[in-house]
């Protein structure tokens, strides 16, 4: 016997929500937001990952009132309108599905649950199993038998009936009478004023339907009777526009066969939905994309025009990745202190007209800190690390200088900031060109990542973050503080990617700045002409007047005040001016209130400490006399 096909039906709005609220802002490269999208393509991945349907329809909701606006216009009326980011990514939603080979089903006055509820109806009847993928309890209602089921996506559980009953309470048949009674807020569904959820779910759960409850309602007594029977019509229309339609205008036809056809799930076009992933920025799941099942035809041909007609292209294949981990001997950069093997790597760099490049700091301040080495790999001829402090210094600042000054090399290095510090503590000429990867994917893709150089080199080249390691990663220490320290194999597998990388970058980013001209606008004649900028900011400082900024004994007095005030809650002040009420009663009986008279009576009647106890021998009246030993009367 073949196996049952499985039409799963997805309610969008579900994904959208909890995608945009679960997910921080990101932006495309041309600026609209993405986060929902990126969410949504997220889950969708993974549904079709774990459950594995033979069709899919997601159903979405039309802006247009439905028939139940005609039925109660209040219906929805306090729900809030959608976010605004939100708003444009519905349409990039519906172009993901449809990229993915999913069918988009929506109709004018017809919610999506409608459209599920119906394709739900076809589908069992015409013998296919049909999950429904949605959190919401409207659609627990369509539950029935082996035929249809909810998957949960929260949970991530297959909800039958049982499990529906044990989730919501009752079980589906039921559904739409407990909603009936109890309203839904979020739809603006009334309900029976003064009847809960809970009160709801015992009456079906004794009575069971509208009709049932409503025959047997002298049996019940009190406000729970009166509530019933003044809310009778609104339970019944609250009911109705609960239920979900199962007569819905929707495509595929009545066999199973045309569902197969309409929902099925075509191959996929990798190119198209690359293309797509591309567009919005979501490198890491291009990437996913394309290795899934190997190279596309289109990918492979581009890949081998750009390796014959560029020796760069090839190198760069050869940068540090998941493949190859850093620290092996073949990736380490050759540490140099001699000035003849440093102005030859020179040269190198001269002859290519680029090299990637990175100055390490010491750690700690004094702000700026000490440059103590630099990286640097050209293209097809190798990597070379160089000391800036310590043994062999002259050299590695003559090298660092020669690259900074030198009209025929380009510097390509994540953060150039780091650089123009480094020249102005050096006392060099900062760099005369320069290419910050860090500024270009930034203005690529501002919101997409964190631009540090491991995020930079995930989201644009689908590196492994481990291919960046920390001082902690590779030497176990939090921080590098001495040239000779980078001078060893852990030092130098710490270094090399900070010069490798940046070229890769750079070649990524180039032509996707260049295919944009406003963005490469900003880059070329906003960004890049602020980093020195910044950086003799911060080599500056900002002067301080202290003499200005102490505050008097009147400032230091009112902040005391106020500081009490935020601090003190206001159980607390009120027992404090009581206090300073009682402390005057006892000196004065005219200030005596019946508050200090309470807390005098209950002072009386309190134990008293051991000490006192043993000295009460002299005491008269209401509190215990002090002892000469030292005890302690209660205050």
């Amino acid at each position: 016997m073949p196996q049952q096909k499985t039409l799963a039906l997805l309610d969008a709005s579900g994904y959208l929500y909890r995608a945009f609220h679960a997910i921080r802002p990101l932006t495309a490269p041309d600026g609209r937001p993405t986060n929902a999208t990126f969410g949504f393509a997220t889950m969708l991945r993974k549904l079709l990952a774990q459950r594995r349907p033979d069709a899919v329809a997601v159903c979405f909701d039309r802006p247009e009132k439905t028939f139940r606006h005609e039925m109660d216009p209040e219906y929805k009326a306090t729900r809030a309108s959608m976010p605004d980011d939100l708003v444009p990514q519905v349409a990039d939603v519906k172009a993901l599905c449809r990229a993915m080979g999913l069918a988009v089903v929506e109709e004018p006055g017809f919610e999506a649950d409608d459209l599920i509820g119906t394709l739900a109806d076809k589908g069992a009847r015409a013998g296919l199993k049909v999950e429904v993928v949605s959190a919401d309890k409207d659609l627990f209602q369509l539950v029935r038998g082996d035929e249809v089921a909810v998957w949960h996506p929260v949970h991530e559980k297959l909800l039958d009936e049982a499990g529906v009953a044990g989730l919501f309470g009752a079980p589906p048949e039921r559904v739409i009478d407990v909603l009936g009674l109890m309203g839904d807020s979020s739809d603006n569904i009334p309900g029976v004023k003064g009847i809960g959820e809970k009160g709801a779910k015992e009456l079906v759960a004794t009575f069971g339907g509208l009709e049932e409850i409503y025959a047997r309602i002298g049996e019940l007594k009190g406000k729970r009777r009166e509530a019933l029977e003044a809310g009778k019509d609104d339970a019944f229309r609250s009911r109705e526009l609960a239920t979900v339609r199962r007569d819905a205008p929707v495509p595929g036809g009545e066999s199973g066969e045309s569902l197969l056809a309409a929902f099925g799930l075509p191959p996929q076009d990798r190119d198209r939905l690359a293309a797509f992933y591309e567009e919005l920025g979501f490198f890491r799941l291009k990437k996913e994309l394309l290795e899934a099942a190997g190279p596309a035809p289109a990918a492979a041909a581009a890949d081998a025009a750009r390796g014959s007609s560029s020796g760069e292209a090839k190198t760069l294949e050869a940068a540090p990745g998941p493949a190859t981990p850093i620290g092996e001997k073949s990736d380490l950069p050759v540490w140099e202190t001699s000035s003849d093997a440093l102005g030859a790597f020179l040269a190198l760099a001269a002859g290519a007209g680029l090299a990637g490049l990175h100055v390490e700091s010491a750690p700690g301040r004094p702000f700026p800190p000490e440059p103590i080495a630099v990286v640097a790999a050209v293209p097809g001829k190798g990597l070379v690390a160089a000391p800036l402090a310590g043994d062999g210094a002259a050299a590695g600042r003559a090298f660092l200088a020669g690259l900074f000054s030198h009209g025929g090399i380009e510097v390509v290095a994540h953060e150039s900031k780091r650089l123009h510090l480094a020249a102005a503590t050096l006392g060099i000429a900062p760099p005369g060109r320069v290419f910050d990867t860090m500024l270009a994917a930034y203005v690529d893709g501002p919101g997409l990542h964190a631009h540090d150089l491991a995020g930079d080199a995930r989201a644009l080249l689908g590196r492994d973050p481990a291919t960046v390691p920390s001082p902690k990663d590779v030497a176990g220490s939090d921080a590098f503080e001495t040239s000779a320290e980078l001078a060893t194999d852990a030092g130098l597998a710490y270094l090399a990617p900070r010069a490798l990388l940046p070229l890769a970058l750079g070649e990524a980013l180039r032509p996707r700045l260049a295919a944009r001209p406003a963005s490469l606008g900003v880059y070329e004649e906003i960004e890049l002409p602020l980093v020195p900028v910044l950086a003799r900011m911060e080599r500056t400082g900002i002067a301080v007047d202290p003499a200005t900024l102490r505050p008097s004994p009147s400032t230091s007095a009112r902040a005391s005040r106020a500081s009490r005030r935020r601090f003190t809650g206001p159980r607390e002040r009120r027992s404090t001016s009581a206090r300073r009420r009682s402390s005057a009663g006892s000196s004065s009986k005219s200030c005596s209130t019946p508050f200090s008279r309470r807390r005098r009576r209950r002072r009386a009647t309190r134990p008293a400490p051991r000490s006192s106890r043993s000295s009460r021998s002299g005491a008269s009246g209401r509190f215990p006399a002090s002892s000469s030993s030292g005890g302690s009367s209660p205050s």
